[in-house]
């Protein structure tokens, strides 16, 4: 047990000194971004959906920020879904208090609907060969949102697989979220598309979420914004 401690603190430091929340600043610059161009010039209050936002919610945080500057004249709410116990929704609304924490099990009796909702690198970690369950986190979103953004990993082969797997591991294992054996690829991400009836108005694979000298982590093939909405 101790060890296992010892571990995951030195990760949470490598991860730190080798990425510098570098993923975090060019993740919400993208999806902010998006938003900003899909936003109705009409709508004064812009609710945003973060499903799955984690113990450290920085990108809805930074995603805040960028709208807000840019979008003075807006009310801007962001909801972030998680496994939040009440003593980590407090410590959360301290330090992000622009930002609202729900736990999971509140999802499916909040009847607010969104303007957008964000599953960023959520998908992976909930296991894509458990169809049903995405699914039903997907039908659940659609009930809720206008339009969904996806960021998610594709693999290529097992080379791959490999280097996302090592990532999700630094980035990742500390925090005591599981480490995926798989991800998707073109075919199991657009299979995905159908089976849910959904759109797919954009899909973006050519942007770097880590700095190019790491290697096979900044390749931005493996990495893609997927933006969707119902098919009326």
């Amino acid at each position: 047990m101790i060890n296992m401690i010892l571990i995951k603190k030195i990760l949470k430091k490598v991860r730190l000194f080798i990425f510098n929340e570098y993923r975090e600043k060019m993740l919400s610059a993208y999806i902010a971004n998006q938003i900003l161009l899909l936003i109705d010039s009409k709508t004064k209050n812009v609710k945003i959906l973060d499903y799955g936002s984690g113990m450290e919610p920085i990108v809805a945080n930074l995603i805040y920020k960028k709208l807000i500057n840019k979008l003075p004249t807006k009310k801007i709410d962001i909801d972030c879904y998680d496994f939040y116990s009440d003593s980590n929704k407090i410590k959360l609304k301290s330090k992000y208090p622009y930002l609202n924490f729900s736990d999971f099990s509140k999802f499916n009796n909040n009847n607010s609907t969104y303007d957008f909702s964000l599953v960023l690198d959520v998908l992976h970690h909930v296991d894509i060969t458990k169809i049903s369950k995405i699914d039903k986190i997907i039908q659940s979103l659609v009930n809720k949102c206008k339009i969904i953004l996806i960021k998610d990993h594709i693999e290529k082969n097992i080379i791959t697989r490999m280097a996302l797997i090592l990532m999700d591991f630094i980035g990742n294992f500390y925090n005591n979220v599981k480490i995926p054996s798989k991800y998707f690829n073109k075919e199991t991400y657009n299979n995905l598309i159908s089976r849910n009836k959904l759109i797919e108005i954009k899909r973006i694979t050519n942007k770097f979420y880590y700095k190019k000298y790491w290697l096979l982590f900044s390749y931005p093939e493996l990495h893609f914004i997927s933006i969707l909405k119902i098919n009326e």
